[in-house]
């Protein structure tokens, strides 16, 4: 259940997630592959409930956000605080949680510079002092807006002379490595309006995290296979392996992104289906829709896996 999922992941428990699928199936889930699982994407008996659940989340969210804030966990609050739309709102009839600092004061007017305005107000609800500055967590202000998916914001940082080459300087626990780029962020969240707005300011789709992983890693990990194309557009390299050797069809695989595998192949017709079964299996458990498609391109179900 995608409610009971998101109430976990606002407990202490950090990494992994156990989840019953059904009365004869458990899975192990990490936390990277799950975190875009929001409710109101799922499957849905009636759609009536969407409200309540939604009304039920935001005020888990709300009381979460003031923990935070009491603990004087600033860079957990802004996290949650910027994400909360992509991973916990999306597909609800709701709003996310907004304005809990006090006290915003701007000589600035909405309607004569909308820009200037929204990263004022950005800045002064994530309690950040300038668009330069970076916290103990290694996020800067544009980290944060990007996760966010606001378009206006990400472009008024931007004249602010943010850099779109900009990233995470540490990592954060299983979810995401060092020296995530902040194009990365925005195709694994999906907000690729943003994408397209980092891109246009000279974003490069080559670098990578930590983890070798470049943008197109993340986007199709994510399933994001409008952003993957996009990437492509831009010369992203399809081939690019990161530091376990996995290639971009292989994340795919990992989280059974089936539109991000059918597009990979779109765009490279003679992409390697090597391991795909097998990632397929080890990552998600043996879903089914994967599992066929990959049947259906002509996967070699015979194949022996080999550690190299």
């Amino acid at each position: 259940d995608g409610a009971e999922l998101n109430g976990l992941r606002g407990s202490f428990r950090r990494g992994y997630t156990i989840v019953v699928e059904c009365s004869k199936q458990q899975a192990l889930y990490m936390d990277a592959l799950r975190i875009l699982d929001a409710p109101g994407t799922g499957n849905w008996s009636r759609e009536s409930d969407k409200a309540a659940v939604g009304n039920t989340l935001v005020q888990m969210v709300w009381n979460k956000l003031l923990f935070l804030l009491e603990r004087r966990d600033f860079p957990g609050y802004r996290f949650l605080l910027n994400r909360q739309g992509a991973c916990c709102f999306n597909g609800l009839p709701v709003e996310p949680v907004d304005s809990l600092i006090p006290g915003f004061v701007t000589v600035l007017d909405p309607f004569e510079d909308a820009a200037a305005f929204a990263v004022e107000w950005f800045l002064h609800h994530n309690g950040f002092r300038t668009v330069l500055e970076r916290d103990p967590a290694g996020w800067s202000p544009l980290c944060y807006a990007v996760i966010r998916g606001d378009v206006a914001l990400v472009q008024g940082l931007l004249q602010r002379r943010a850099d779109p080459n900009d990233q995470v300087t540490k990592g954060k626990g299983s979810l995401f490595p060092g020296r995530m780029p902040v194009l990365a962020l925005a195709a694994h969240f999906h907000h690729n309006q943003v994408m397209e707005t980092l891109i246009a300011a000279r974003a490069s789709t080559h670098h990578a995290d930590v983890a070798r992983a470049t943008p197109v890693h993340w986007a199709s990990l994510a399933n994001n296979a409008n952003g993957l194309r996009m990437l492509c557009e831009a010369h992203a390299d399809l081939m690019k392996q990161n530091v376990l050797g996995m290639s971009v069809f292989d994340m795919a695989c990992c989280n059974g992104a089936v539109e991000s595998m059918a597009e990979i192949l779109a765009q490279n017709p003679e992409t390697s289906m090597r391991f795909g079964l097998h990632f397929a299996v080890m990552f998600l458990g043996g879903h089914e829709k994967p599992i066929q498609w990959l049947i259906h391109a002509k996967a070699d179900l015979e194949e022996k896996f080999e550690v190299q």
